[in-house]
């Protein structure tokens, strides 16, 4: 979906309905951009010192964090709590670094 605004064409993925919370919204996409500026700070905080190849992985760990934040927040609040933003994050590569030895097990 294409929409308008101040002069610019911004293209806005509809959430499928079966993964869609009750308090989603395709009006989200304000507070969907202030947590994705959040994640990059505290990346970047993190990772001060990181090569320019890790650097570059930043924005798309970003939008993989933020889009998994979204999805799994039970409330608009709960997404948007900046307090919290830290453990989650520590939580999300936690979980991806598990998947990736259980997948690696599993190749092994």
């Amino acid at each position: 979906m294409l929409i308008m605004k101040q002069g610019k064409l911004y293209r806005i993925q509809l959430i499928k309905q079966r993964y869609r919370r009750e308090w989603h919204s395709n009006a989200d996409l304000t507070a969907r951009r202030l947590l994705c500026a959040a994640i990059m700070r505290e990346l970047r905080r993190r990772k001060p010192n990181a090569s320019e190849e890790v650097k570059q992985r930043f924005p798309k760990v970003t939008k993989r964090m933020e889009h998994f934040f979204y999805f799994q927040a039970s409330s608009k609040e709960q997404y948007s709590n900046l307090s919290t933003l830290a453990f989650r994050m520590e939580r999300f590569a936690t979980m991806v670094l598990q998947r990736a030895r259980r997948l690696q097990q599993r190749g092994t």
